[in-house]
């Protein structure tokens, strides 16, 4: 794979059935590697000198394109990708996929023209021209949330990905090629102009060719969805959506009781990293995965603490196993009466019935031979059990 890419290097490549992890076997490709496929860096690769494999490094950009039956899962993968999805109940009718055999031939030629072009292509003037549309569009949206919402959450990526979705279409016209190529050359040519009249005369000019070659429809279709995005985020609740997750991987017995508890009296008791690993595993590589940071700070708030501010230590020993469980969590009080919690932990499932707490709370309170209300005695959190 290392040589294939030295090789190719700065083109297209193609990687064809790819897989990226293999179900049920301990194989898969790196984060880092992944990462150095699209980053313009050193990174270390094995080359064969002499019938032995030394190491050396070189800086390795390509163009990847996988066709796989397995959509990847790193975020350096995901989040640079376009992805198109022809799963059975997409693609719709058998015509379609006999259709695009007949067109096999066709495409493959295609893709030789764009490979055969590529090379031929002004790559400054490409990157001039994908910088000032994603300058153009991260303008426009701003001037427009200021407008709709001002919470709104400007989301970069979405903004470089869009852009260059935008440059290269309009790339794929030979006319498009030519026009813009050569309104780059006078744009940088007047970076030296000392002349400030006809440097004025000259940016707007440029601005009146551009305006003219920009493909409209794309250009607003674009725009419209980045606002959609950076509005939507700033209605975004990361603990609501973390527990819907949590709920979801409870459901599919991916989360058990050794993970969380409820006691008799409506209380939740949660392991922390357990439940938090359990949760990136599902959700690792996608756009929707929360901050650990952001939903841990809330869950505190609602939690008892130790007196230096740590998470305490949860136990319990669930009935189904009657395996012990023993580590530092969140200890909230009263989750019952919260319908987030009582959702997302299914309390019908493994928790008292609702019935039993309603019956709990009209009872008159009770207190041990010592005085003390049966609220105040100590629970079964232990400050110095180890982590």
């Amino acid at each position: 794979m290392d040589e294939a890419i030295e090789e190719k290097s700065q083109i297209p490549l193609w990687i064809d059935e790819h897989v990226p992890e293999v179900p049920g076997k301990d194989a898969a490709v790196a984060d880092q590697t992944w990462n150095s496929w699209f980053e313009l860096k050193m990174r270390r690769t094995n080359i064969q000198k002499n019938g032995s494999w030394g190491a050396e490094r070189k800086e390795v950009r390509t163009m990847p394109v996988f066709c796989s039956n397995f959509k990847p899962k790193t975020d350096h993968l995901l989040s640079r990708c376009i992805i198109l999805e022809y799963s059975k109940e997409k693609r719709g009718l058998e015509k379609h996929v006999l259709a695009l055999k007949n067109d096999k031939e066709l495409l493959q030629l295609l893709m030789l023209s764009f490979m055969q072009h590529y090379n031929l292509i002004d790559r400054k003037a490409f990157r001039w021209d994908m910088d000032r549309v994603r300058s153009m569009l991260k303008e426009d949206v701003k001037q427009e949330l200021k407008q709709r919402s001002g919470n709104a959450i400007l989301q970069d990526r979405q903004i470089s990905q869009f852009a260059a979705l935008i440059t290269v279409r309009h790339w794929l016209h030979k006319e498009y090629r030519n026009q813009i190529t050569g309104i780059a050359h006078q744009s940088q040519s007047l970076e030296e102009e000392e002349n400030q009249t006809y440097r004025r005369t000259t940016q707007k000019e440029i601005a009146d060719k551009l305006a003219d070659i920009l493909d409209a429809d794309l250009y607003q279709f674009v725009k419209s969805q980045i606002v959609k995005s950076a509005v939507t985020a700033a209605q975004h609740d990361p603990l609501s959506n973390y527990l819907e997750t949590i709920g979801t991987l409870i459901q599919a017995n991916k989360i058990t009781e050794q993970h969380f508890n409820w006691t008799d009296d409506g209380h939740l008791k949660i392991w922390a990293k357990a439940v938090w690993d359990k949760y990136l595993e599902a959700k690792r590589g996608t756009d929707d995965l929360v901050r650990r940071e952001t939903v841990e700070a809330k869950l505190r708030k609602m939690s008892e603490l130790s007196k230096d501010g740590s998470l305490k230590t949860v136990n319990w020993t669930p009935e189904t196993t009657m395996k012990s469980t023993s580590q530092k969590g969140f200890y909230i009080k009263n989750a019952a009466k919260k319908e987030i919690f009582r959702h997302a932990f299914h309390i019908n499932e493994y928790g008292p019935a609702l019935s039993q707490l309603a019956d709990d709370e009209q009872a008159p309170q009770t207190s041990d031979t010592n005085g003390q209300s049966a609220d105040s005695r100590q629970t079964d959190i232990d400050d110095d059990l180890p982590f």
